[in-house]
């Protein structure tokens, strides 16, 4: 969250020189690549197993809403304005919701602290075999549904934060080439 942030500062206050725009999206880039990676593998993490597939689905969909709603937001602001005061404009949106988005972070950061018994910091092969007993998964599964539920819409805000990135990762990319 920190890097697409950062990134997207640069591209709204560097000087108008082509260069900066390429480190922006190449700071997108690998912002974009580590923050699925970490994703991805801590949903069967804090979703019991029975509910996977409704988490995956209800990600799925809310990345969708993200990429419906941020295009009209932004394209409601490249109307209203233009050229580069409308680019800088737009990514005034991607940089509220990188704060957003790192808010969020620290605060599911601070909540698993809170929670050592989800074990979301340990790895996955680490942490299955330590589940060997059925009693242990049972309650295991009830602090991750407890845990679950009390940041699910933290997690939203995240999501479509992360959409909102890749389309603006496409649009700036031409908008710097063109100039």
């Amino acid at each position: 969250s920190v890097m697409v942030f950062a990134a997207h500062v640069i591209i709204a206050f560097a000087p108008g020189e082509a260069i900066f725009g390429y480190i922006g999206i190449a700071i997108l880039g690998v912002g974009y690549s580590l923050v699925p990676a970490a994703m991805w593998p801590s949903v069967p993490k804090i979703v019991p197993e029975k509910n996977l597939g409704t988490a995956y689905s209800l990600i799925y969909w809310i990345q969708n809403m993200g990429m419906m709603a941020v295009p009209i937001i932004v394209g409601h602001i490249l109307n209203k304005y233009s050229g580069v005061e409308a680019a800088v404009n737009a990514e005034y949106v991607f940089i509220i919701l990188g704060i957003v988005a790192i808010s969020v972070s620290l605060l599911l950061f601070f909540s698993s602290k809170k929670n050592p018994h989800l074990n979301l910091d340990v790895p996955n092969k680490i942490r299955h075999n330590r589940k060997s007993d059925k009693e242990q998964r049972c309650s295991h599964n009830k602090a991750v549904s407890q845990f679950v539920f009390s940041h699910l819409k933290r997690c939203t805000v995240f999501f479509n934060y992360l959409c909102s990135c890749i389309i603006s990762a496409h649009y700036f990319s031409d908008f710097f080439i063109i100039s």
